[in-house]
């Protein structure tokens, strides 16, 4: 999590998710510019919200 960890570590964690969070996006980028792959990507992706709206909704419930 990162809570107590020091100042160093804090900026560490930050910018591997901030790089994660970039690979994520270029990947699906590069998949939509791809005829044959645009449609699974887009059904990957659409399941992939649903999953992460459900999982926030149980969670703040």
């Amino acid at each position: 999590k990162g809570r107590n960890a020091g100042s160093s570590w804090k900026w560490l964690i930050d910018i591997a998710g901030l790089l994660l969070v970039v690979i994520s996006i270029s990947g699906l980028v590069m998949q939509l510019f791809l005829r044959k792959r645009r449609t699974a990507a887009l059904i990957v992706s659409g399941v992939g919200v649903v999953v992460v709206l459900i999982l926030i909704w149980i969670t703040l419930s």
